[in-house]
């Protein structure tokens, strides 16, 4: 089922902007918002106790925020892990569509 939101982390999003939990791993849950044309480039957002970031699939480039040292090398294998997946997700996500879960790290 979807979840809306009306803020995150002092960011308001419009009510329609559905997000789903892609993964969670060592205390770290990974989001991708999906709504039609979300913006690009295709990002992940993560969030660590009180600490969140927009990470680049493609890259594994910090696009905002900020997350401690450790946490980013686990989120950066992950993504190398997954990238595939988390494309092909990001994809579902441009048309409106929810994503699939993925594998956590172990």
């Amino acid at each position: 089922m979807a979840k809306y939101c009306l803020s995150f982390n002092y960011y308001f999003y419009p009510v329609n902007i559905s997000y789903a939990n892609n993964s969670m791993f060592f205390g770290i849950i990974i989001r991708m918002y999906f709504a039609p044309k979300e913006h690009n480039p295709p990002h992940i957002h993560l969030y660590y106790q009180d600490f969140s970031a927009t990470v680049d699939i493609k890259t594994c480039e910090i696009l905002e925020g900020n997350i401690p040292s450790k946490q980013n090398r686990l989120v950066t294998a992950w993504i190398e892990i997954h990238r595939e997946e988390l494309l092909a997700d990001w994809a579902l996500c441009q048309n409106g569509q929810k994503p699939f879960n993925i594998d956590p790290l172990k």
